[in-house]
């Protein structure tokens, strides 16, 4: 469980930096020119969401990897959607206020932003589940008598 429970978050970690880090910081631009603000490209800012992405990441991927990798018996596409969407959902109940004011006030570009974030939680949860499928059926293989 402990060794399952690593895995997980690892691959959580080096998911979440790319996909929540990296593709979070690209849906920032997208919302930030689709609304004619100013983006913030500067370093610091991009590492922070980087960092963001990978502590986030961690954290779901254990969950993912406590909750859903084994008990749940759903093809690996459905888990990644199912949990996507909860993460996404998290997420939205815990932004901070700064963060809902800008939300808000981008009201009229909801239809956009919406799915754009909610995509990259799924493509996130999506590509934590099968990378941890694939662990599991390499470890699965590697563990047969004769190999």
């Amino acid at each position: 469980m402990v060794k399952q429970l690593g895995r997980a978050a690892l691959a959580g970690m080096v998911v979440g930096v790319i996909v929540l880090g990296l593709g979070g910081r690209l849906a920032m631009r997208f919302v930030a020119l689709l609304i004619h603000q100013a983006p913030h490209l500067g370093v610091g800012a991009s590492l922070g969401i980087l960092l963001i992405g990978g502590i986030l990441g961690t954290l779901a991927g254990a969950a993912y990897g406590v909750v859903l990798q084994r008990r749940w018996p759903a093809r690996v596409t459905a888990k990644g959607f199912l949990f996507g969407s909860v993460l996404f959902s998290v997420l939205v109940l815990l932004q901070p206020p700064a963060i809902r004011a800008e939300v808000a006030a981008a009201r009229d570009q909801w239809w956009v932003i919406i799915p754009l974030f909610w995509a990259v939680c799924v493509g996130y949860a999506l590509v934590l589940a099968r990378q941890l499928s694939a662990e599991r059926e390499f470890a699965t293989v590697s563990q047969q008598p004769g190999r």
